[in-house]
C-alpha cells in the first residue's frame, strides 16, 4: 500500500490541480459554444462528455487523496509511516550515559530506569516519600549503572532547579525522562488543583532548567510521559482533570519538538494506553476493567525504543490510539450525541457511581 500512495500522490495532486482549474474555466467554455455551427457543437458537445467524465475522475480521485490524508491523522506514528512504505525500525540513537528521571519509584519510572540501567550510564532517579525508590536503584546498581537518588517532591520549584544544577555540575544531563504524575482517587476542587501541581507544574519545574542546559551545548534529549487520554476530553468526573493534564502536556512537548529541534535537542512524546502500575493495580481493584493492559517490560522497551530513535510520540496500543484521536477530533456536538456511548465504554464512568 505504501508503494502505490507513493506513486500516486503526484499525479493524484496534478488531476486534483487540473479539476480545479477546468472548473474555472467552465463558464468560458459555454460562452464559447453559442458561437459554434450544429456540426461543431455536436463534435464539442461529445468531447465535453469525455471531458466530464475525465474531470468527474479527477475529483474523485483527489478527494479520495485528500480523506485518506485526513485519516492518517487519527494514526500512530509508527503505522502511518507503515502504511506510507517508510522504514519502521528505528534507527540507532547516541548512547545516553546521564539519565534523569523522576517518578522512578514504580511502574513506568521503575521500568525505564532499569532499561537504561547499564556499564557507563549514571542515573539520578527522583521519587516523592517511596521507600521503594531503594529498591529500584539497587536493581540498576546491579546492571552496572552507577545511580543517585532524589527524594523530593517536584511541585518544589526551586529544590528542582538545585537538584538539576547539582547534577549538570557534575556532568550534562543527556536525557530527562519527565514521568512523575498522579490521578486523584475522587475529583473535586481540591484535587483538581493538585493533580494540575503535579502533573503540569511538576513537568515544568523537571524539564525547564534542564532545557536551558541543553540549548547551551545543543544536544540532549526531553521525553514527556503523556497519556492515550490526552488526545479526548474526559466523559467522567473522575479523569477529566487527569486528561486535562496530559493534554496540557503533550501539546507542550510537542511544540517544544519544532522549536528546539534545531538547537540539536530532541523531544519525544509518550502517550500509552493501560500500563500496568500501582494506578491501574488500583483501578483494578476498584472495578475498572482496563482495556488492552501493557506489562511493564513490554511498554517501557517500546519507550526506550521510541526515545532512542528520537521519534516525536510513542503510543500504544495502536486501536485504542486511533480509537482516542477519533473523539479528540470530533466537533463537541457529534461528541454530545455519541456522549452515551462513550460512556458505556468509559472504564472509569464506574467510578462517578462510586463517589
Amino acid at each position: 500500500m505504501g508503494s502505490i500512495v507513493r506513486k500516486l500522490r503526484v499525479p493524484l495532486l496534478l488531476l486534483g490541480a487540473a479539476a480545479v482549474l477546468r472548473s474555472r474555466l467552465s463558464l468560458k467554455t459555454k460562452s464559447l459554444a453559442k458561437t459554434l455551427t450544429p456540426g461543431e457543437k455536436a463534435i464539442f458537445e461529445l468531447a465535453k462528455t469525455f471531458d466530464d467524465a475525465a474531470l468527474l475522475l479527477a475529483r474523485v480521485a483527489f478527494d479520495t487523496y485528500s480523506l485518506g490524508l485526513l485519516l492518517l491523522t487519527v494514526l500512530p506514528y509508527r503505522l502511518m509511516r507503515a502504511l506510507v512504505g517508510a522504514e519502521t525500525k528505528p534507527r540507532q540513537g547516541p548512547k545516553f550515559e546521564t539519565v534523569f528521571i523522576t517518578g522512578a519509584s514504580a511502574g513506568i519510572g521503575s521500568g525505564l530506569a532499569q532499561k537504561y540501567a547499564c556499564t557507563g550510564t549514571k542515573l539520578y532517579l527522583l521519587s516523592c516519600k517511596d521507600p521503594e525508590l531503594e529498591t529500584v536503584a539497587e536493581t540498576c546498581r546491579s546492571l552496572g549503572s552507577e545511580v543517585e537518588t532524589f527524594d523530593v517532591n517536584v511541585c518544589d520549584q526551586d529544590r528542582m532547579k538545585s537538584i538539576v544544577d547539582h547534577i549538570e555540575s557534575e556532568r550534562p544531563i543527556d536525557l530527562v525522562i519527565a514521568n512523575a504524575g498522579i490521578a486523584p482517587k475522587v475529583c473535586g476542587v481540591t484535587e483538581a488543583r493538585t493533580i494540575f501541581e503535579v502533573n503540569v507544574m511538576g513537568v515544568l519545574n523537571t524539564v525547564l532548567p534542564v532545557i536551558e542546559y541543553m540549548r547551551k551545548r545543543n544536544r540532549g534529549h526531553v521525553a514527556f510521559m503523556s497519556s492515550l487520554g490526552g488526545y479526548a476530553p474526559g466523559t467522567n468526573r473522575y479523569m477529566t482533570p487527569y486528561v486535562a493534564t496530559k493534554t496540557a502536556i503533550r501539546a507542550f512537548g510537542e511544540g517544544l519538538r519544532n522549536c528546539l529541534g534545531r538547537e540539536g535537542v530532541g523531544v519525544t512524546v509518550i502517550c500509552p494506553g493501560f500500563t500496568q502500575s500501582k494506578m491501574t493495580d488500583d483501578l483494578i481493584a476498584r472495578g475498572c476493567r482496563l482495556y488492552s493492559l501493557w506489562n511493564n517490560d513490554d511498554a517501557t522497551s517500546l519507550m526506550k525504543e521510541g526515545i532512542d530513535a528520537n521519534e516525536p510520540e510513542v503510543s500504544f496500543p495502536a486501536h485504542l490510539s486511533i480509537v482516542t484521536r477519533i473523539m479528540g477530533n470530533m466537533p463537541p456536538w457529534q461528541r454530545e450525541l455519541a456522549l452515551p456511548l462513550l460512556r458505556f465504554g468509559d472504564p472509569f464512568y464506574i467510578l462517578d457511581k462510586q463517589n
